[in-house]
């Protein structure tokens, strides 16, 4: 995520502008080529914590003189309601702040980026069943059985797509990119109670050991069962504006076979905010985890 360097608020990576006040964003330097080997590069990070607010009854005005918003914009924050993100900060910045946001009455919190940094690794899901037991779920490392009581929080939301076409002006590539938009996603994450990482379950891709009508449909019924059974279930992300940025190059060809030929010329990069979800995810899982929800009965 980019920090806006006029109001501080995250942005996916890849903006040339600032989604909520239009400031320009600096340029971020290209991602460098993984090195060969199994050997993984340690994550930096960017030294940046989240801090993240539900208004409460805070009246627009005090929440304006803490965050020092105008009148409109603090009021917008309130009367949406519930938890927020609403910057990235240094460390001490970032409890100050959230010590200011609790002494004016509002409910926030400071999440450390170490912690929102390993709840945005997800876990890929391969497939799975829901069983008497509960859910089994495939992945690489090998089944996972979940019940209600081993879930702390289900998210969802669904992930726009677009294809941003380079070095085709004129019309003819306005048609081609209206004609070969891909179809867009979904995701659901469940967070577990005994691990950081959510494991991540992508419609698209997910294998049912019995056949399934909609991928998307099914799933959901699952997500709806579990949230029937008292698991904690979050569908705010779909409220959000988007913010569109690059795939990684594994997610560009959505059910296509791995190593299969991009239909698209190389100049085209598909546009997603399946980063922006997976950071909506991340925080929201951290909060959860930092509130200790109690299990379900």
């Amino acid at each position: 995520m980019a920090p806006c360097p006029a109001c501080s608020r995250p942005n996916g990576p890849g903006r040339p502008r600032c989604l909520y006040c239009g400031a320009a964003l600096p340029e971020l330097p290209p991602a460098p080529e993984a090195a060969a080997g199994p050997a993984e590069t340690a994550d930096p990070g960017t030294g940046r914590d989240l801090v993240a607010c539900d208004p409460g009854a805070v009246t627009p005005e005090a929440l304006g003189a803490v965050l020092g918003l105008g009148a409109y914009e603090a009021g917008q924050l309130v009367r949406r309601g519930g938890w927020q993100a609403l910057r990235s900060l240094p460390p001490a910045e970032a409890a100050e702040l959230a010590t200011r946001l609790r002494a004016a009455g509002a409910a926030a919190e400071a999440l450390a980026e170490a912690e929102t940094r390993r709840a945005g690794r997800p876990v890929p899901v391969t497939g799975g069943a829901l069983l008497a037991s509960g859910l089994e779920l495939d992945t690489d490392a090998g089944p996972v059985t979940l019940a209600a009581a081993d879930l702390l929080l289900i998210v969802r939301g669904p992930i726009a797509r677009e294809y941003q076409a380079q070095e085709a002006p004129g019309w003819r590539a306005l048609r081609r990119v209206r004609l070969t938009n891909p179809q867009p996603g979904y995701r659901f994450h469940l967070h577990r109670r005994a691990e950081d990482a959510p494991l991540e379950l992508d419609p698209a891709e997910f294998a049912f050991r019995e056949k399934a009508v909609s991928a998307q449909l099914q799933l959901g019924a699952w997500c709806d069962a579990l949230a029937r059974d008292g698991v904690a279930d979050d569908d705010g992300f779909r409220r959000l504006a988007v913010a569109l940025s690059y795939a990684p190059r594994d997610e560009e060809e959505p059910g296509a076979k791995r190593g299969a030929p991009r239909r698209e010329k190389e100049g085209d990069r598909l546009l997603d905010n399946l980063a922006q979800f997976r950071a909506y995810s991340a925080w929201r899982g951290v909060l959860a985890r930092r509130h200790r929800v109690p299990p379900p009965k």
